[in-house]
């Protein structure tokens, strides 16, 4: 058996489509589905749902701007393609944990896609294509938004226990 080849992110189509992906995540999949969960679950929840779904707005704020300053890439285009494709949407009458163990998931998807896009992209290929002043901006938005989707996933996983414990 051949060894793996590394994967490294060095195309405008590549990032796009990841970019895209991760807009999806934070505008469509993570905000309704934190909302539904918002609008289901015990009052005593509420106050951490609150705090992860202002936080995808400033996510979304961020992959906004990485967006604008790579050269090739549109906003508009990468709003097209992360229509939803699916929302997820919680009966009254689910388990909260069942509710926070879903918008828990959502958010180990968006650390393992943050985390991928920041450490599989060449940075000549950044270099390149950064409209901006300092191509290292790429890299640190990224890095903000994998520690706190960090953040998240530990505020979580108080909740994502007892689900487990349950099952």
């Amino acid at each position: 058996m051949s060894p793996q080849r590394e994967v490294v992110i060095e195309s405008i189509d590549q990032v796009e489509s990841l970019l895209a992906r991760a807009y999806w995540i934070e505008t469509e999949f993570e905000g309704v589905t934190q909302w539904d969960a918002y609008t289901a679950v015990d009052e005593k929840y509420r106050d951490t749902l609150f705090k992860l779904s202002n936080e995808s707005e400033r996510h979304k704020s961020l992959l906004k701007k990485l967006i604008k300053n790579l050269e090739g890439l549109d906003l508009e285009d990468i709003k097209q393609n992360s229509r939803a494709r699916e929302n997820v949407k919680f009966k009254r009458h689910s388990q909260d944990e069942e509710i926070l163990y879903e918008v828990y998931e959502n958010d180990k998807l968006a650390l393992d896609l943050y985390e991928k896009i920041h450490s599989k992209t060449s940075k000549e290929f950044i270099e390149e294509v950064w409209a901006g002043e300092d191509p290292g901006e790429f890299y640190e938005i990224l890095s903000h938004l994998v520690e706190e989707e960090k953040e998240h996933i530990d505020e979580l996983k108080k909740y994502a226990r007892k689900l487990d414990r349950i099952i």
